[in-house]
């Protein structure tokens, strides 16, 4: 072969070497630039995680607190219909059974977690923890809501004998306090404690669902404060 073709195949071989060179380094870049887009939305959808999970702890905090008094006046009216005689701290009893009646609605879920789930984003978080915790705050809310509904079924049935029993003020401004019940019919209130059994049940498990979510929405917060260290 002269010397000519040679110098002509090498040049070719040298020029080829550069293309597959340049496209792999275009690739490169591309895969690179894709990453750095993708930890960009990532950081900033955490971002978004943490501050809406942060308005979400306090009102759930409050949402158990306040379902466990409400199962615990509940279970005290209980005993009190079981002891068969009324309480000597009437008082007392009346706060008890003007609490015994609630099932607070569900608080609401995270708006990005429905996001995160619906995109499938979900699985792309690296922090495996961040991500279990996420699923399990999830599933415990959907379990807390389908719940929900018989709970409010059971405890708002307006034929039961509590609600024959207990009169309630029709002021709006006095459920929260000590006015919320003006007065009930001992014997006539006898007959619900089968009912007010139900109840708690119904509204001992909310509780819990609660708690699961409360546990996993601290557990969120935490992960994601981590990621700044």
């Amino acid at each position: 072969m002269s010397s000519g073709r040679k110098q002509e195949w090498t040049a070719i071989f040298i020029d080829l070497v550069i293309v597959v060179f340049g496209v792999f380094i275009g690739i490169q870049v591309a895969n690179w630039n894709e990453a750095r887009h993708a930890q960009i939305a990532e950081a900033a959808l955490l971002d978004r995680l943490e501050t809406e999970f942060r308005s979400i702890e306090p009102n759930l905090a409050q949402w158990v607190e306040q379902m466990e008094a409400t199962t615990a006046s509940t279970a005290a009216v209980v005993d009190a219909l079981r002891r068969d005689r009324p309480p000597e701290n009437l008082l007392e009893f009346r706060r008890h059974l003007a609490q015994a009646n609630f099932v607070r609605t569900v608080p609401a879920i995270s708006a990005n977690y429905v996001g995160l789930v619906s995109s499938g984003g979900i699985a792309a978080i690296e922090d495996e923890e961040l991500r279990i915790a996420l699923i399990r705050y999830g599933d415990a809310h959907a379990q807390a809501e389908r719940f929900y509904p018989a709970a409010l079924a059971t405890v708002f049935e307006s034929r039961s004998n509590y609600y024959t029993a207990v009169e309630w003020s029709m002021n709006a401004a006095d459920w929260e306090g000590d006015a919320a019940l003006v007065g009930y019919d001992w014997q006539r209130l006898r007959a619900s404690r089968a009912e007010m059994q139900a109840w708690i049940t119904f509204q001992y498990e909310l509780t819990q669902l609660g708690t699961r979510q409360l546990g996993e929405v601290r557990t969120i917060l935490r992960r994601l404060e981590h990621r700044r260290r």
